[in-house]
């Protein structure tokens, strides 16, 4: 049985504040009625994780696991006000409504049974998905994303019964990344409750149905059992990515680029061109045979290093983001741009790896636009120092996701418990490792046949030849400039603060080091 706790009755509908409720010394009773009143930790939070996961996905949110190895799939009241998640547009679910179609016929079992949480590894090709997650709001029009086909799969190889489909959210459902439309992955892990004995062979058997109603562009790697409180996303340490762009987009080819359109296309967007039209532009300034200049390529390699490290990346999003909050922070840990070469068509390519912790939503494609940039000479190096400066607005440029791949996420090597991480196991496997390779270069041919047949790149090249970024250029950097005067008085003033903290703390006899804060023993 499922154990439910209701909110409490005096918490607000609107989004919890928590800084106006005040924690004491006492574990008797919690009420949010007013300030005053005494909460525990744990009440808290997890009366922030209700409120948050409610304000996520529209409907009533669980609050505890199940007991292992129970059905969670009974009449209860738990159960009903699971039931209260709406089906939303990115699942057949609501295509098949829509069409008057019953679909509870394509399910691989009706009956009850145990549930168990299950990690299941994934690769697909992005360019004809709406991304990865499947969208959870409310609309007029079918979306079809990765987790679409993925939820059609397990409801038909009996991984889930029919009153759980229609939104994953049912499934308790998380990802390690949640990639953007058209961008693709050689592997990436989803999580939920999946009705499966707990035995390996039963996961293998359930990989094997899962596979059989995937469509091609979209593979399952293996899978593995994980505990109950798992979560995908917070499990994750770091991502990997993988990006290949033409070399024509990081030479000098801007100028040429500019100079054709004025005079074969003057006053006419670069957004109105048909794929025509951009097979016109790369033959007549011969895009294809361009080859990267040793030079040109350090200095792509010295624009990318600028990222590594803790920096804002906020004008690196898709939205504004609060410079004085810590969601626009995020760590990379390695940028490396690998040599040149040549696909069989002649166009030559560069290859570029980028590890971070996390990752913003169209975060790399605009650090390699604007890398790219720089290369090109449209941008200065020290523009790239003024776009992660938290205190201005600066407008960059993005890349197609085409060329963008998930390579694959990394676990923590141990539980929470202490024991080894079955995911991290799995996925350094010989069997998945094998399929991950194997993926990522048939994801990589058609990067090149899509380069070939769609003209990404090449349309990319026209737009930031168009509307010419290095207009905003002078603007940023006279900005920039006038902020580094303040920047290094407030850094020498923390120096000296910090500096006068150290000797009160040595002067009272007590132990100083350099580095982060020690625990205390």
């Amino acid at each position: 049985m499922e154990t439910w706790i209701p909110l409490p009755a005096a918490l607000p509908q609107r989004p919890l504040q928590l800084s106006k409720v005040i924690q004491r010394k006492s574990d008797s009773f919690c009420s949010w009625s007013r300030p005053s009143r005494i909460c525990t930790l744990s009440t808290l939070l997890l009366a922030k994780r209700q409120v948050y996961s409610a304000r996520k996905c529209m409907a009533p949110v669980e609050t505890f696991e199940d007991a292992e190895g129970i059905d969670d799939t009974d009449d209860s009241a738990a159960e009903q006000e699971r039931r209260s998640f709406e089906t939303c547009v990115g699942s057949y679910a609501w295509l098949y409504e829509a069409q008057d179609f019953d679909w509870r016929s394509l399910a691989g079992r009706r009956e009850r049974a145990p549930k168990t949480t299950v990690a299941l590894i994934i690769g697909y090709l992005g360019h004809n998905f709406l991304g990865l997650q499947q969208p959870c709001f409310r609309g007029t029009q079918f979306a079809h994303a990765v987790e679409t086909e993925l939820e059609l799969a397990l409801l038909k190889a009996g991984a889930m019964i029919p009153e759980n489909f229609g939104n994953l959210c049912r499934l308790r459902w998380s990802r390690v990344g949640r990639t953007d439309a058209g961008v693709s992955a050689s592997c990436n892990v989803v999580t939920g409750r999946l009705i499966v004995e707990k035995d390996d062979q039963a996961l293998d058997d359930l990989v094997d149905r899962i596979r059989e109603f995937l469509p091609r562009d979209l593979a399952i790697h293996g899978a593995a059992f994980v505990s109950k409180r798992f979560s995908a996303r917070w499990e994750g340490t770091r991502r990997e990515y993988l990006f290949l762009l033409p070399s024509f987009c990081v030479a000098p080819t801007l100028t040429m680029t500019r100079t054709w359109l004025a005079k074969n296309r003057p006053g006419e967007a670069p957004t109105d061109f048909s794929v025509e039209d951009l097979q016109k532009l790369e033959d007549a300034l011969g895009l294809r045979k361009i080859r990267l200049s040793s030079e040109h390529l350090k200095c792509f390699r010295l624009a990318l290093a600028s990222f590594e490290g803790t920096h804002f990346f906020g004008n690196f999003a898709n939205k504004k983001l609060d410079p004085r909050g810590p969601q626009g922070f995020r760590h990379v840990r390695r940028v490396h741009c690998g040599n040149p070469w040549v696909d069989e068509h002649g166009r030559e390519w560069v290859t570029v790896e980028i590890c971070a912790d996390s990752f913003l939503t169209h975060q790399i494609r605009k650090m390699i636009a604007t890398a790219a940039l720089v290369a090109q000479g449209a941008l200065s190096l020290e523009f790239i120092d003024a776009a992660m400066h938290r205190h201005l607005d600066v407008k960059t440029q993005r890349f197609p996701p085409n060329g963008l791949i998930f390579k694959r996420p990394f676990f923590k090597s141990k539980t929470s418990t202490g024991l080894p991480s079955s995911v991290e196991a799995k996925l350094n496997s010989e069997e998945v490792a094998a399929r991950m390779f194997a993926m990522q270069e048939w994801l990589q041919k058609e990067v090149i046949k899509e380069a070939e047949e769609g003209l990404s790149a090449v349309y990319w090249l026209a737009c930031v030849a168009h509307f010419e970024p290095e207009d905003m250029e002078s603007e940023v950097l006279q900005q920039y400039r006038r902020l580094m005067p303040k920047n290094e008085q407030h850094i020498k003033a923390r120096q000296a603060a910090s500096t006068q903290v150290a000797c009160i703390v040595a002067s009272q006899g007590a132990e100083l080091w350099l580095g982060r804060h020690r625990r205390a023993k």
